[in-house]
């Protein structure tokens, strides 16, 4: 920058923090100038892909492993939800079994039990039957002796009308 060669400031920048800039440089180009301008141009494009492949090499993979290492924490709270409820159904299911278990060996109980009731029913069915028979045995002996005792009373009360001579 520089300002007008007699040294005088510019007519329009009044304040001494005002530069005025020209648009031209008055100063004497090198070729050592020139390269560096283009070495500048080629560090800033160099940057600018350094940038971009940081980003895409970086960037997107930090936040890819970032956002699956959310996930995978979800999954595992999930998966620790399941768990937890898994052993809740897996103890349900055993005190479940021990009760069946109970209840099917109450049943055996019962149905050795009726088994054994109806063979004491059978041999009291046996028992009544053979009561039955030596009932029926023994009333068709009092019908006998009831006969023979008719017959005897008969033939008594025969022999005593005759004896005593009364008629009958």
């Amino acid at each position: 920058m520089r300002f007008r060669a007699s040294g005088q400031k510019p007519a329009f920048a009044e304040s001494p923090a005002t530069l005025v800039v020209s648009s031209s440089h008055n100063f004497p180009h090198s070729p050592g100038d020139l390269w560096l301008a283009r070495l500048s141009f080629a560090a800033q494009i160099g940057t600018l892909a350094l940038a971009i492949i940081g980003y895409f090499y970086v960037v997107i993979p930090l936040y890819s492993k970032a956002v699956l290492e959310e996930q995978i924490a979800k999954k595992e709270l999930e998966l620790a939800d399941k768990d937890k409820k898994t052993k809740t159904l897996e103890t349900d299911i055993a005190n479940q079994q021990r009760e069946l278990a109970i209840a099917t060996n109450a049943v055996e109980q019962q149905k050795s039990r009726l088994r054994q009731l109806e063979h004491e029913a059978a041999s009291q069915g046996q028992a009544l039957k053979s009561t039955r028979n030596s009932l029926s045995q023994v009333a068709g002996e009092l019908s006998l002796v009831q006969r023979d005792l008719s017959v005897a009373r008969t033939e008594s009360l025969t022999n005593y009308a005759k004896n005593t001579g009364l008629r009958c």
